[in-house]
């Protein structure tokens, strides 16, 4: 995305801290899906009852 735009001639420090964002926020996203699973399972309908 924009957010991660780089102008060339590449900066080294640049292109490590846009991936070091990526991975980030990669691992940002399976951590909520996990939880999001986590939270379903625990209060699902099924288990209230």
């Amino acid at each position: 995305g924009a957010s991660d735009y780089l102008t060339k001639p590449v900066k080294k420090d640049d292109l490590v801290r846009v991936i070091e964002r990526v991975v980030r926020e990669a691992s940002l996203r399976r951590e909520v899906s996990r939880l999001r699973k986590e939270v379903h399972k625990e209060y699902s309908f099924h288990q209230i009852l």
